[in-house]
């Protein structure tokens, strides 16, 4: 509210929004729909892109940088680890371990482990992330 009332146009904001949160698919835990009307009704100028395609973030941020007398907001809209074959749109993968340079590789290459009957297996203890 307050970079709108002051008309800040220097401002442009982007929000990565893969729709999951560190424990939880955000929509289990609260809605934030309609997230691009909620910015319009704060006083910004709104963008929705697709967070993957390299020529729609350039034309997307050009866009918003034109913008005059209010700040811009640019609503990418993304999914997690998107092109990584075992970690792609998992909550999981907010906990991956990675003790050496050989998981290392395998994760960044999102090579799934040998005999996994899933890509990731992750179980969730309160306070621990083991």
């Amino acid at each position: 509210m307050f970079a709108a009332q002051h008309k800040l146009d220097n401002l442009v904001v982007i929000t990565d929004f893969n729709k999951m949160q560190i424990d939880a698919k955000v929509e289990e835990i609260i809605s934030l729909e309609p997230l691009v009307d909620k910015w319009r009704a704060f006083g910004w100028e709104v963008f929705e892109m697709n967070g993957h395609d390299w020529d729609e973030i350039y034309d997307t941020v050009n866009k918003a940088i034109k913008v005059k007398d209010k700040p811009s907001m640019i609503v990418a809209h993304t999914v997690k680890a998107r092109g990584n074959l075992c970690y792609e749109n998992r909550v999981e993968c907010h906990f991956i371990s990675i003790p050496d340079e050989n998981e290392h590789k395998r994760v960044i290459g999102g090579v799934c482990a040998e005999g996994d009957e899933q890509p990731f297996y992750f179980t969730w203890h309160e306070g621990t992330s083991e």
